[in-house]
């Protein structure tokens, strides 16, 4: 599983964008589970961003039994 917190300074163009995608694929090529938050997320709605982390952890720990 893998957690990356994306800021729009970053991700304002097309080639960000794409670059973004390639790597989920890759991630998911691998056997990771790419997840992605905004910044303004983890800023403004840390509870929502932190439910969304141990639901995916939860969510890991049952496809491991």
């Amino acid at each position: 599983m893998v957690f990356e917190i994306d800021g729009y300074g970053f991700h304002t163009g097309r080639r960000a964008f794409d670059r973004d995608r390639r790597k989920d694929l890759v991630l998911r090529q691998a056997g990771y589970d790419p997840n992605r938050v905004s910044r303004d997320q983890v800023k403004y709605e840390p509870m929502i961003v932190l439910a969304h982390v141990a639901g995916a952890l939860a969510r890991a720990g049952r496809d491991r039994t």
